[in-house]
């Protein structure tokens, strides 16, 4: 019985350590290290458009964003976005893989106002369920949730 249970347990151990690692999981930010900074030109490029294509699917298929740019806020990653007059904030999230690379890759939640634009109001907030106020108090501040 006792080499029945050895046995079973050793099964278990080689079951749990072939499992799919290659998954990315998520990860809390390194408050002392900017990871916009270590991406090349051609990653920020790269990482840029596969979140704004994730984004406009969220806000607007047809929507085409003038400019982006990746932005670190309070130790949070963001994608902020311009199209026309108006600035769209998205929240990012860093997802890491079994190889330990590090990825930004959209939240689910983006703020977009056209008052706010020039300021850090109306970003998500950490928690992705809210909206940060204008600071300008004009309430022109839309979240677009997609989870």
């Amino acid at each position: 019985m006792k080499k029945i249970l050895i046995f079973l347990f050793s099964l278990s151990i080689v079951a749990c350590s072939n499992s799919n690692n290659d998954d990315l999981q998520e990860v809390k930010p390194d408050q002392g290290v900017n990871l916009i900074q270590n991406l090349s030109k051609s990653e920020s490029a790269e990482t840029i458009a596969k979140l704004e294509e994730k984004v406009a699917s969220t806000l607007d298929p047809n929507i085409s964003f003038d400019s982006s740019e990746l932005k670190k806020i309070n130790d949070r990653y963001y994608l902020v976005s311009k199209h026309g007059e108006f600035t769209t904030t998205s929240l990012l999230k860093i997802k890491s893989n079994k190889a330990s690379n590090e990825v930004l890759e959209f939240d689910g939640i983006s703020c977009t106002s056209k008052t706010c634009a020039t300021s850090n109001g109306c970003i998500p907030h950490e928690s992705g369920t809210k909206c940060t106020p204008c600071n300008f108090g004009t309430g022109d501040c839309t979240k677009t949730v997609s989870k």
